[in-house]
């Protein structure tokens, strides 16, 4: 299973990531949280581990799905976000 959710300016970002988990824990393989307004995706693996995703980079699928998705941002920076450590390396 794949769940994605697209974080609207009303919704509280930490009781999605919240929902995600949940998922997680319930055997979801991938979860994103595409967050427009940071123009960022946390994803979420098995086992709870949250990846931040911004910039010109390959987004994590599903195996056995034939996509190309990238995420496209002019600004990469490590984030604390809402209490979850995220980090992703910058690009060389």
């Amino acid at each position: 299973d794949w769940a994605i959710e697209i974080l609207s300016p009303e919704q509280s970002q930490t009781k999605v990531l919240a929902k995600l988990l949940a998922c997680s824990q319930q055997g979801t393989e991938l979860g994103w949280l595409m967050i427009p307004e940071e123009e960022s995706i946390l994803a979420v693996f098995p086992g709870q581990r949250v990846e931040l995703y911004e910039g010109a980079t390959d987004l994590p699928i599903l195996n056995g799905i034939e996509l190309q998705p990238t995420f496209r941002t002019p600004n990469w920076h490590y984030r604390q976000i809402e209490g979850v450590k995220v980090n992703h390396p910058r690009p060389s």
